[in-house]
């Protein structure tokens, strides 16, 4: 039960994610407000469902792969905590009652902590997936269908990073706004960037057979 619960809030927070990325000035800054709101609260529901692994931080063997996802995890908060404050600190765009003065300089920081939010979030989501897909690769055996498997993810990655140059992401990246990019309210936006983290994930499982030195297939 409470593994399906730890996967439901994974999946709302990654929606929510994708959705907020694209912000534009149709969507309302209300409605973008109270959803950033609840993503928050899913982001701390999230660390307390995994406690676990912070209890675990002090025991066993850092490997490569467990030191990696140590540091993208504590950069994630790092990140997510930023984006929080600077939530904050820009709040009386929004609520009236705020008693904060609005400092639009954080604007900028907002974009870019959530700009590089969604980049670490696809990393850490890359070392799970890639323990799901060497489980699937290693179900086909030393067959063709094993590589036809690798093949497809292989187009699947470059596809993904082919959408991730169409998205607003880079512009988020460097806290700057991609006037080129698609318009959030429109769903092929949405998909784009869900396309473009998967691609992530993927070049993630490529570069861990290369680290990790792990039989291919």
């Amino acid at each position: 039960m409470k593994k399906k619960c730890k996967i439901a809030v994974d999946v709302l927070m990654l929606g929510l994610f994708i959705y907020l990325i694209n912000f534009n000035a149709g969507m309302g800054l209300l409605l973008h407000a109270v959803l950033g709101l609840v993503l928050y609260a899913v982001f701390i529901l999230h660390h307390i469902l995994n406690a676990s692994w912070y209890r675990a931080l002090s025991k066993g063997k850092y490997s490569f792969r467990r030191r990696m996802l140590a540091v993208i995890d504590f950069l994630l908060a790092a990140v997510m905590l930023g984006m929080m404050f600077s939530s904050l600190m820009i709040s009386g765009m929004v609520f009236r009652f705020s008693p904060i003065p609005i400092r639009f300089e954080w604007r900028k920081i907002h974009v870019l902590s959530s700009g590089w939010g969604v980049l670490l979030m696809a990393l850490h989501l890359g070392f799970h997936l890639d323990s799901v897909l060497v489980r699937f690769g290693r179900f086909f055996g030393k067959t063709n269908f094993a590589y036809a498997w690798v093949f497809t993810e292989m187009l699947a990655a470059a596809a993904g990073i082919g959408c991730l140059v169409r998205t607003r992401l880079w512009g988020n990246l460097t806290a700057q706004d991609n006037a080129a990019a698609l318009p959030a309210s429109d769903p092929v936006q949405f998909l784009l960037t869900g396309f473009s983290i998967l691609g992530i994930c993927l070049v993630v499982h490529f570069l861990l057979y290369f680290f990790t030195k792990r039989k291919f297939p």
